[in-house]
């Protein structure tokens, strides 16, 4: 099973046409990219460059030539042959009363042209006939060719009674026909080959379903319908695993075997399909004149299933490595998850109470800490935590006890470790952020983030201003804190101790951060309101995004141009820069309480609120 994830999307403003664009089409070499429009303009692009070279009018359909150096551009009763380096037109095929449609052979010697009533196969080069074929019924108004060797051709025949469609593959040497799909009423003479030309599919009755069919036979194999009421345009992958079609709103990537929709892409108003040469990039179309380019890469799910060891929800993923992922939950142990495997081992038994659990790559070791009631405010009593630690094998080290160095009536409900694993950071209901020295327990730092000003209107000890999570900002002495009471991230030096940023107000408390890899940016969300933002160090500007519902987990993608939103059944994947959901990935197991990626980009995990995981594998 394969699901797709959005990587890349090119700019659309750089491939804007007019009007809707009606037909896209790839040149074998991959260096030339063509589009037709509507209203019968039509536009030849250097992909690699988003260069317009030429345009074109008035035409109807399109196609490359076999060895890329030539576009035929179909006319009212002509095709014309033209030089894509210069170009300039350098033959006209016809006149041919009626004509229709034409269609290329694989080899690039063959053309065939419905016109009229027949269609005519013959060598475009030197103009010889070679059949003449009549189509069955001199009631048809329409005619559809598709080569699926230089022997045979398929036929969709569009009858003017009652808008009957039928198919019909011929023998070209003969002019048999070798088989007929019985026309059907509603069903469109639009269709698509698969690369090994082994299958075909149209749209048929009900409008949002697509038929496919075995070319060898024309026996029906498969329907596959979309949400919505139209499917606008379809295309298998090039490994023929897969057919997309672009639905009302979206794009869905059905798996064949299964019949499942594996990926669904927010494409709305999408008019046509195509796929590069090499099958890596999907175009697409719309009718807002653009055209969107998605690469695909893709992602296996390699795990859709119960964790095994936790009845609760998880509540933290921890990626150790490439390979393997820590499980937390409030059930009594953790667990060691084999990404490959999706075997599960006891990793510890004594994570009970465990508030926070994070892993020092530097210092090769995890850390949880543990508080001593974590439900419990002690008054006129220092709070005790107790760190324990543990190798990346799972093998324990020994627990430290330390007793933090608290005001009266302050608890800490935050913590957090710094990527090296050797300082502890925490946030409390007083709005200070302290710093320890992890192997001594010593308070190396104290920053208050409640202002002379702010204390006039409040208590520092108000609910309201408790500080609701902590994350380090890697590569940098930089601690990004969020409040609950002030709806805004303060970052924090740890090395001068001044507090020196704040940055804008969602519509709650931003509770989740993710730092963008690469960049001086990070994204910040809220979990009880549908808040998301963007803010950028180097000019302190911050902005409100469009998010696609209530956040419960966020992770940035080691790109540092998408992050993952965890939405109730479903993750989301957002581009940064162009300010919008890209993709999603279904999650059928209600609210996602955890989002982590591995180290090298390849694994996406998403723990639910049920104990399920959901992995996805970059291939």
């Amino acid at each position: 099973m394969t699901d797709w994830i959005v990587l890349h999307q090119l700019s659309p403003d750089k491939w804007a046409h007019p009007t809707a664009i009606a037909e896209v089409v790839c040149s074998p070499d991959n260096r030339w990219l063509s589009c037709l429009l509507r209203d019968g303009q039509g536009t030849v692009w250097e992909r690699a460059e988003a260069r317009k070279h030429f345009a074109l009018t008035g035409g109807k359909h399109l196609g490359f030539s076999h060895d890329s150096q030539s576009l035929f551009w179909q006319q009212d009763d002509h095709i014309e042959v033209i030089a894509l380096k210069s170009g300039q037109s350098v033959r006209k095929i016809g006149p041919v009363e009626g004509l229709q449609h034409f269609a290329l052979s694989p080899s690039g010697q063959l053309m065939a042209l419905a016109a009229g009533s027949d269609v005519f196969v013959g060598e475009w080069q030197t103009g010889k006939l070679l059949q003449r074929i009549p189509v069955s019924s001199a009631s048809v108004w329409s005619v559809r060719v598709a080569f699926l060797d230089d022997e045979r051709l398929l036929c969709a025949e569009a009858v003017k009674e009652r808008g009957f469609v039928q198919f019909v593959l011929w023998e070209i040497a003969t002019g048999k026909a070798l088989w007929t799909v019985p026309a059907e009423a509603d069903m469109a003479h639009e269709f698509v080959l698969s690369a090994d030309r082994e299958r075909f599919a149209s749209r048929v009755a009900g409008h949002n379903t697509v038929r496919i069919w075995q070319t060898r036979d024309g026996a029906a194999v498969q329907e596959i319908s979309v949400a919505g009421e139209w499917a606008m345009a379809w295309a298998f992958t090039s490994e023929g695993a897969q057919l997309v079609v672009a639905g009302d709103e979206n794009l869905e990537v059905h798996h064949l075997a299964t019949g499942e929709v594996e990926q669904v892409i927010v494409a709305p108003e999408s008019t046509c399909l195509a796929l590069s040469p090499a099958g890596d990039q999907l175009i697409v179309g719309g009718t807002d004149g653009r055209l969107r380019f998605w690469d695909l890469p893709s992602w296996d799910v390699g795990i859709s299933a119960r964790s095994g060891g936790h009845q609760s929800g998880i509540v933290q993923l921890l990626p150790l490595n490439d390979e393997c992922v820590l499980c937390c939950s409030s059930d009594p142990e953790l667990r060691l998850l084999a990404l490959d495997l999706g075997a599960e081992l006891v990793w510890s038994d004594e994570a009970v109470g465990l508030e926070s659990l994070v892993y020092g790559a530097q210092a090769g070791r995890v850390v949880g800490i543990r508080r001593t009631d974590p439900n419990v405010v002690v008054e006129n009593q220092q709070d005790r935590v107790t760190v324990q630690t543990w190798k990346a094998t799972g093998e324990p080290l020994a627990a430290r006890d330390y007793a933090l160095e608290l005001p009266e009536k302050v608890w800490q409900p935050v913590l957090a470790l710094s990527p090296d694993g050797n300082f502890l950071a925490g946030g409390g209901n007083d709005q200070a952020v302290r710093l320890w020295n992890l192997a001594t327990g010593e308070k190396v730092l104290e920053v208050s983030l409640f202002s002379a000003k702010e204390s006039q209107v409040a208590s520092p000890l108000d609910d309201d201003n408790d500080i609701v999570a902590i994350d380090w900002w890697p590569g940098t002495p930089l601690l990004a804190v969020r409040r609950m009471s002030d709806l805004r991230v303060d970052l924090v030096d740890v090395e001068s101790g001044k507090h020196f940023f704040a940055v804008a107000e969602l519509g709650g408390s931003p509770v989740f951060v993710a730092f963008l890899p690469g960049t001086t940016q990070f994204v910040f969300a809220d979990f009880c309101y549908e808040g998301l933002a963007l803010y950028d160090l180097m000019t302190g500007q911050s902005e409100l995004l469009a998010s696609p519902g209530i956040l419960t987990a966020l992770v940035a993608l080691p790109d540092g141009k998408h992050v993952a939103l965890g939405v109730k059944g479903k993750v989301c994947l957002y581009n940064v820069a162009q300010r919008q959901v890209v993709a999603e990935l279904p999650f059928p197991f209600g609210e996602i309480t955890s989002l982590t990626i591995t180290p090298d980009g390849r694994k996406l995990i998403a723990g639910g609120e049920h104990g399920q995981l959901m992995i996805w594998e970059r291939r």
